[in-house]
């Protein structure tokens, strides 16, 4: 009888030759077998699965959109973000589940000495992933003299400015409500200031209803307490 070689079989003649082979196998061959020549077969349930499952997170994760990046100049690393983050959004009226709202307390400049952090701080600005910055003294008057911030009465009216200290005009001296600082962003230090980085596009409309504009202004009315004028 001429033997046939696999080079010679058919597609089908192939699987049946496997199945043959597999199945005159004990048990323990069986799984040597199909492990080391099918692990494929043996694993595509999971890795379709997993393909499931990551399309999934890929699409909710598309649904989620930030509509607030707050960067502290050394902030209280001990505190719990997650709950001043809620905390943050419930009193600032962002009810939906897919807004953001990013708290980064971890620019320590070190008297501007920290190239790292620097080299963060700035790739962070040209990314446009930060929107408001809170922080002392030194890394303020660097920054103010490179022009990072937005002038605040492109925000402000000037009845509200009238309430606040301003300071250069581009930056709010915050320090006598340090202690809402403390609470929401882990600020131990004064004199504290708050400014808006200068590439931030006010107009920036977020899950059709947040702009970000009114979101920044509503976060400093929160914070100070100040009474916003009734028009902009």
């Amino acid at each position: 009888m001429q033997v046939k070689y696999e080079s010679d079989m058919s597609p089908k003649e192939k699987r049946q030759a496997e199945i043959a082979k597999i199945k005159a196998l004990s048990w323990t061959d069986k799984i040597v077998h199909m492990w080391s020549y099918h692990k494929v077969i043996l694993f595509s349930p999971v890795i379709l699965a997993l393909f499931i499952w990551g399309s999934i997170s890929f699409v909710q994760n598309l649904r989620y959109e930030d509509v607030l990046n707050v960067a502290v100049s050394h902030g209280d690393m001990t505190l719990d973000r997650l709950t001043i983050v809620e905390e943050l959004k419930q009193n600032l009226g962002i009810e939906s589940q897919y807004a953001e709202l990013f708290i980064d307390g971890s620019y320590f400049f070190s008297d501007m000495q920290d190239h790292n952090v620097i080299q963060k701080f700035v790739t962070k600005v040209a990314a446009s992933a930060i929107d408001v910055f809170i922080t002392d003294l030194v890394p303020y008057n660097h920054y103010h003299d490179a022009e990072f911030f937005k002038p605040l009465d492109l925000i402000f009216t000037q009845e509200e400015l009238d309430q606040l200290t301003i300071i250069n005009g581009d930056a709010i001296d915050m320090t006598e409500y340090v202690e809402q600082l403390t609470h929401f962003f882990g600020v131990h230090y004064t004199p504290v200031y708050f400014t808006v980085i200068g590439n931030v596009d006010l107009e920036q409309v977020n899950l059709g209803r947040y702009v970000r504009g009114d979101t920044i202004r509503e976060l400093v009315f929160l914070l100070t307490g100040i009474t916003p004028s009734v028009t902009r």
